[in-house]
């Protein structure tokens, strides 16, 4: 599955067949806040989280920390 990070923490929407779709609200200025996203799915692999339609890897696997 591909999640891309694109506001509540949980998918909008299935963009295609196994993508995802999660947004955030971005603020630079914001003092910085831990997020974890996760995926609940009982796969175990293939699951790629990316940052918008670059194509960015941000991670793998079925949970995500940025901060």
């Amino acid at each position: 599955s591909l999640v891309f990070l694109a506001s509540p923490l949980m998918a909008i929407w299935e963009l295609k067949k196994d993508v995802y779709v999660v947004e955030l609200d971005w603020y630079p200025d914001a003092p910085g806040e831990m997020v974890v996203l996760t995926c609940d799915t009982p796969e175990e692999d293939g699951i790629t989280w990316t940052l918008d339609q670059s194509g960015e890897v941000l991670g793998s696997g079925k949970t995500l920390t940025i901060q």
